[in-house]
């Protein structure tokens, strides 16, 4: 059962993470662009031996990494010869193709 330890305990963690980290988040928050900074926090609570076992985690990102692949995959089609499945690398709502897929396919070329 949780009472209140269990909730004084959980905020003097999640507030140590936030200070240990502080010099961080403040780096990462000048580099960041228009978009901000997000900082997460989590806590985690499971029994464990008649204790509650508490889990504390932060994170932020200091450097923006926006990526995506997409693939359509219909499980009931045969891939015919020579055809070979690819994934649509995108940026920023541009499809292009990454640059082993590009040299895949001029080595496929018949010519």
């Amino acid at each position: 059962m949780i009472g209140e330890k269990t909730k004084a305990e959980a905020q003097a963690m999640l507030q140590s993470l936030f200070k240990d980290h502080w010099t961080e988040i403040k780096e990462a928050y000048t580099k960041s662009d228009e978009t901000g900074l997000t900082v997460s926090l989590s806590v985690g609570m499971k029994e464990r031996d008649g204790l509650v076992h508490l889990k504390t985690n932060i994170s932020f990102v200091s450097d923006r990494v926006k990526d995506e692949l997409t693939l359509d995959i219909d499980e009931k089609q045969q891939e015919l010869p020579g055809m070979k499945k690819e994934a649509i690398h995108t940026e920023k709502g541009k499809q292009k193709k990454t640059e082993p897929e590009k040299k895949e396919e001029e080595n496929l070329s018949p010519f």
